[in-house]
């Protein structure tokens, strides 16, 4: 399965997504906030990143335009509570998700998800990913 670096500033939410990728045989390192996350990349290889929009000290967004520059192909899920859009919500309020897209995340996500759809989206990604790679020799 895939070595994943998963981002977010709620301990809960990390201990729940830590624990259902766990279960789905997924090796996980979980960072407080995208400062972290961006350390963590810097030192250890990842087959996936998971990142909070919304946080504090190094928020999503920086996190995605850093991790794009340290490694343009590496598969980012973005996930976010905040408003899918301000039009859709009736509020005034930003599109994280959208921006998370157009900065090249891979995937989005909105929370609250379930863990099959995490699991499903991180899928996703590895087939991507999987498709993007050389075919391996003989």
């Amino acid at each position: 399965m895939a070595k994943i670096l998963l981002i977010d500033d709620d301990d809960l939410v990390r201990q729940v997504i830590t624990r259902q990728l766990e279960r789905a045989g997924h090796a996980v390192s979980a960072a407080a906030h995208g400062g972290k996350g961006v350390e963590a990349f810097e030192t250890q290889t990842f087959d996936i990143v998971i990142t909070d929009i919304l946080m504090p000290e190094k928020e999503g967004l920086e996190t995605i335009q850093t991790l794009r520059r340290l490694a343009p192909a590496i598969p980012i899920i973005a996930m976010t509570g905040g408003p899918v859009s301000a039009q859709l919500s009736g509020k005034i309020g930003v599109d994280y998700l959208g921006i998370a897209e157009q900065l090249g995340t891979t995937k989005t996500i909105r929370k609250p998800f379930r863990g099959a759809q995490m699991l499903a989206v991180i899928a996703a990604c590895l087939a991507v990913d999987a498709t993007s790679q050389p075919p391996l020799p003989g």
